[in-house]
């Protein structure tokens, strides 16, 4: 019996699930960054830092529900919990223009590798 490290009996069965040398090299480039997020993190090393993680929580709350809304949420708090950021919408429960009523955002990333880990929006509520 052929025995292969877990990284190159991954790599194996992609290659011959898709029969393709150019997707298993992908396949490896891939778990080969993983895995050094993976060192990353077992050696504590947090690369995302508080501006970042505003920032990060500043273009998820705009895309998502868009620059007025981020407006009514801001200014943002910010604290952290051990590796993970907070972050909370300073909106109170207000009627928008649509007649739905929304509280404040609160989402939560990850210090180590700016991973949304939560994302709660109080909203929707009929009027």
């Amino acid at each position: 019996m052929l025995h292969l490290s877990p990284k190159y009996f991954v790599i194996a069965l992609l290659g011959a699930a898709v029969s393709n040398p150019t997707a298993a090299q992908s396949a490896e480039s891939n778990m080969q960054k993983n895995g050094e997020m993976a060192l990353y993190r077992a050696a504590q090393v947090e690369l995302i830092d508080r501006d970042t993680a505003l920032a990060i929580a500043k273009g998820v709350i705009s895309h998502h529900l868009g620059a007025e809304e981020l407006a009514l949420q801001e200014p943002l708090s910010i604290s952290k919990k051990e590796s993970i950021f907070v972050i909370e919408g300073n909106n109170q429960y207000g009627r928008r223009k649509d007649g739905s009523i929304r509280g404040p955002v609160r989402m939560e990333i990850s210090a180590f590798d700016g991973q949304i880990t939560s994302y709660i929006l109080t909203e929707d509520i009929a009027h």
